[in-house]
């Protein structure tokens, strides 16, 4: 569906196809939204705003523009406005390397490997992490909840690793409208139930341990 809406903007730089010509001042024009979409490699880029609602890129007069900070935090760019100087400030965000420990005791050591979009019937999305199972039996690690940049989505399923290995294990997004990030993530929180289902009330009396980490990477 496609929307028109009509504002006054500030011009700060109009670019045309020769070049780039630097202006002040404003002018009326209509905004028109058609429900346009951004990828990155044919990965979708979800571009949000800084409280995390979700901001649609626009077109005026044929040309589609995309807010410079919700294209920023998509790529995990840092996004300054200068007003002394006119000027928005890009900078680079290191963000989570793959391989970031998010949790470790005696018990388990976790890993965070990364997002990736996939393509099958129930999920669209995965978290990927290695798993380090410290123990002598083998234990089933379930997700309750896992954050990206300060946002929660419920995940789903189910994975085993073997005892005294390291396993990669994927979860999923409840959701399967969910969108996940796969670029930018500078921030990771999660909560995860490691079970042991021969009950044998391994982890201090309990068949199962819950492991929680918070903002891992702020």
């Amino acid at each position: 569906m496609k929307r028109r809406v009509t504002i006054i903007l500030v011009l700060l730089a109009v670019v045309f196809s020769v070049g780039i010509v630097a202006s002040t001042g404003s002018v009326k024009k209509t905004l028109l939204y058609s429900n346009i979409k951004v990828t990155l490699n044919d990965s979708p880029l979800i571009l949000k705003d800084s409280s995390g609602k979700e901001i649609e890129p626009f077109t005026i007069d044929g040309v589609a523009y995309i807010p410079v900070s919700a294209f920023a935090r998509a790529l995990g760019l840092n996004s300054v406005w200068d007003g002394s100087t006119n000027t928005i400030k890009l900078t680079q965000s290191s963000g989570l390397k793959s391989g970031t420990v998010v949790f470790e005791d005696q018990y388990v050591k976790i890993e965070f490997v990364g997002c990736q979009k996939v393509d099958r019937l129930f999920t669209k999305y995965e978290a990927i992490f290695n798993v380090t199972n410290k123990n002598d039996i083998e234990i089933t690690l379930q997700p309750s909840t896992i954050a990206f940049n300060g946002i929660s989505y419920q995940f789903s399923g189910s994975e085993e690793v073997a005892p005294k290995s390291t396993g990669r294990i994927a979860f999923y997004p409840s959701n399967d409208e969910d969108e996940i990030p796969i670029h930018g993530i500078k921030s990771i929180s999660g909560t995860i139930k490691i079970i042991d289902f021969n009950f044998s009330e391994y982890f201090n009396g309990k068949y199962y341990h819950e492991v929680k980490w918070v903002n891992v990477g702020m």
